[in-house]
C-alpha cells in the first residue's frame, strides 16, 4: 500500500510539474504571439513609410523635371531673343554705315525720303 501511495504521490507530483511546465509554455507562446503581432505592426508601418517616401521621391523627381524644363524653356527663349536683338543690331549697323557713308548716290537717295 505504501508503494501505491508513493507511486500516486509521484504521479501527482509529476502531473503538477507537467501542468506547471504546460502553463509556462502556454505563457511563453502567448508572449511570442504578442511579439509576432507587434513585429507585424512595425513591418506594416515600415512598409507604409516606404510607400509614402517613394511617392515623395516620385513627386520631387517630377517637380525637378518640370523645373528643369522651365529653365530650359526660359534659356531657349532668352537665346531666341538674343539672336533677334543681334540681328537688329546688324541691321542698325548697316543703316548707320549707309547713313555715314560718303557715297553721293546713297546720300541723294536718302535725302529724297527725308
Amino acid at each position: 500500500m505504501i508503494a501505491d501511495d508513493q507511486r500516486e504521490a509521484d504521479f501527482v507530483k509529476t502531473k503538477t510539474c507537467f501542468e506547471f511546465a504546460n502553463t509556462r509554455l502556454s505563457t511563453k507562446i502567448a508572449e511570442l504571439r504578442a511579439d509576432v503581432q507587434y513585429l507585424q505592426q512595425q513591418l506594416l508601418e515600415l512598409n507604409n513609410n516606404i510607400a509614402i517616401n517613394q511617392d515623395l521621391v516620385n513627386l520631387k523627381t517630377k517637380e525637378n523635371s518640370d523645373w528643369q524644363q522651365s529653365c530650359n524653356d526660359a534659356q531657349n527663349s532668352d537665346n531666341g531673343l538674343t539672336d533677334y536683338r543681334n540681328q537688329q543690331i546688324v541691321i542698325i549697323d548697316e543703316c548707320l554705315s549707309l547713313l555715314q557713308g560718303h557715297d553721293s548716290e546713297i546720300v541723294q537717295f536718302i535725302q529724297k525720303f527725308v
